[in-house]
């Protein structure tokens, strides 16, 4: 009984393997499947950066939860979402552990001001429709707000799981083929 069962899970992982390399090859045909890993690959990490004056750090952990502390103008910020990006001109964040927020004046869509109550971004939930695509509002990082400046890293869950089902043709996000610097739409 148990050979007859290996036999068949054997027989169910050549078939499952035999579907793979097949929607492998057919995505490798394609002539900007490597350039699309590879810009895939340059989405896993979200930045941001801009100019502006104070002292403080936000972590955010995806776009829903945050918590920060210290005071800055910002004056110009540029932020990625995966493929795309926003530009913000002025704006103020402001951190007192789990309240804090963080307000622009944007062109543009999104990336949306954000509003922290006990670390949970109370605009993300309620102006939804102005969030980043669902794929990119699951990452994990932080800024570092400095005198002249500010930047931050964060490592964007959800395009990890696009360079990964990419390689084998699928692209929830949406992004293949798109430049670098496309701008935010939902």
């Amino acid at each position: 009984m148990s050979a007859m069962l290996h036999g068949i899970a054997s027989g169910f992982r050549s078939q499952v393997l035999a579907v793979l390399i097949a929607a492998s090859a057919g995505a490798c045909s394609s002539t900007g499947y490597a350039h699309d890993r590879l810009l895939d690959l340059s989405d896993v990490v979200d930045i941001e950066y801009g100019t502006g004056m104070g002292l403080g750090v936000l972590a955010q952990a995806t776009l829903y939860l945050q918590a920060g502390l210290g005071f800055s103008e910002t004056w110009t910020a540029r932020e990625w979402y995966g493929r795309r990006s926003a530009s913000m001109n002025g704006g103020t964040f402001v951190g007192l552990l789990a309240f804090s927020s963080t307000g622009h004046d944007i062109h543009g869509s999104p990336p949306m001001s954000s509003m922290a109550v006990l670390c949970v971004n109370v605009l993300a939930v309620i102006d939804d429709d102005r969030a980043p695509q669902v794929i990119d509002r699951f990452r994990f990082g932080g800024l570092v707000y400095l005198p002249g400046g500010h930047g931050g890293l964060f490592v964007n869950v959800g395009e990890i799981v696009d360079l990964i089902v990419g390689l084998v043709g699928f692209d929830p996000a949406g992004d293949d083929g798109l430049p670098k610097t496309g701008p935010l739409t939902d």
